[in-house]
Order: C-alpha cells, then sequence, then structure tokens
C-alpha cells in the first residue's frame, strides 16, 4: 500500500517587484554600449542592483562566465556579466523581506520593533516611490521614520508628507501617484500648468 504525503499549499501572494527608490542614493551609468554588452540598458546602480531606464529591476540573464566582444569602438573586450550568484540571493532575501509589505486585501501588520536601531534598519528598505505608487503599502510609522532619514523633515500628517515627497522632492509625478494617496494633492501645485518643471 502505497500512502502519499499531500500538503496543503499556503495562499499564494502577490510577489514584490523591486524598482529603484530615487529618494534614496543611486548611482547613474553612462557611457556608450552595444546590445551584446550584457550591461547594455542599464541606467542605475542602487543597494549593488541594476536598474532599467524606467526603474524596473535589469533582469538577471543566468550567465555568470565572462565571454569575448566588441565594445562601440568595435575593439574587441571581455564583457562581465552585471548579476553573479551572491547578487541573486541578495535579491531573493529582499523580495521575501519586501513581500511582507505587498497590499492585500486585509494588510498585514508589521511589528512594532523596540529597538531604534531596528527600526532605522527596516526603514532602509522602505521604497519611498513604489509607496506613492501604491505598489507598495507600510504602515505609516514606518514611511514617516523613512523620509525622515532621507530629507530630514518630520510630517505630522499623511498629506503633509504625500504633498512634500510629490510637489516638493518630485520623488513620482503627479500623475503616476496611487489613488489611495492621490486624494492628498487635491488643490496643491502650480495653478498655471506651464509653471509646472
Amino acid at each position: 500500500m502505497t500512502t502519499e504525503l499531500q500538503t496543503a499549499e499556503a495562499p499564494s501572494r502577490k510577489l514584490p517587484t523591486l524598482t529603484l527608490d530615487p529618494s534614496r542614493d543611486h548611482s547613474t551609468v553612462h557611457g556608450d554600449r552595444t546590445p551584446e554588452d550584457p550591461h547594455y540598458g542599464i541606467a542605475f546602480w542602487q543597494d549593488g542592483f541594476p536598474f532599467a531606464l524606467d526603474g524596473s529591476l535589469f533582469p538577471d540573464s543566468g550567465k555568470r562566465q565572462p565571454w569575448s566582444g566588441h565594445d562601440a569602438e568595435g575593439k574587441p573586450v571581455q564583457f562581465r556579466p552585471p548579476w553573479t550568484d551572491a547578487m541573486a540571493k541578495r535579491l531573493e532575501g529582499r523580495l521575501e523581506r519586501m513581500a511582507r509589505f505587498v497590499p492585500e486585501d486585509e494588510p498585514e501588520q508589521v511589528d512594532e520593533f523596540s529597538s531604534p536601531a531596528a527600526r532605522e534598519k527596516l526603514a532602509m528598505e522602505v521604497n519611498l516611490a513604489a509607496w506613492l505608487r501604491g505598489q507598495l503599502r507600510y504602515e505609516p510609522w514606518l514611511v514617516q521614520l523613512a523620509a525622515k532619514m532621507r530629507y530630514g523633515k518630520v510630517h505630522a500628517r499623511q498629506k503633509d508628507l504625500v504633498i512634500d515627497l510629490v510637489l516638493d522632492e518630485k520623488l513620482v509625478p503627479e500623475e503616476q501617484v496611487g489613488p489611495a494617496l492621490r486624494h492628498y494633492l487635491d488643490g496643491f501645485g502650480p495653478a498655471d500648468p506651464s509653471l509646472k518643471h
């Protein structure tokens, strides 16, 4: 007699996507590259991860060994892939931590951390741009702490925070602000649309 082990499938969660957070330090990539260059299409680096011009995570091709090719001037070069196994493993850990903040029908409560160091560590991983777009949901204290750490400002209300990040810091364009936060911008901004930067 054979018995099969049956496992109950856990309810699937919406998987997070890592995107560039322009409110945090990041570097820009410049120079000419050919389409055969594995770094072709990388516009930014942040936290050791490559990002495309639109802020999306640059895909991992799975290649790990260098290969020969030609640069933009036609000179022979040794191409090195932008991704390593260590980066892929770090990304996996980051996405697991981010999964706690993906909006669901009823948002999961974030535990309060007793240690200020633990709170600050968690706040460093907050992606304010993704929060503004409605892609990630955080507890209000966590968003306010992240904004305070990055911009040195304390916001008494979420409305003030959204207005500051969108209109003053220009973290995301107004039209990209998610529906849950968009109402905070009603009545704000330049009266003359031609005055927008």
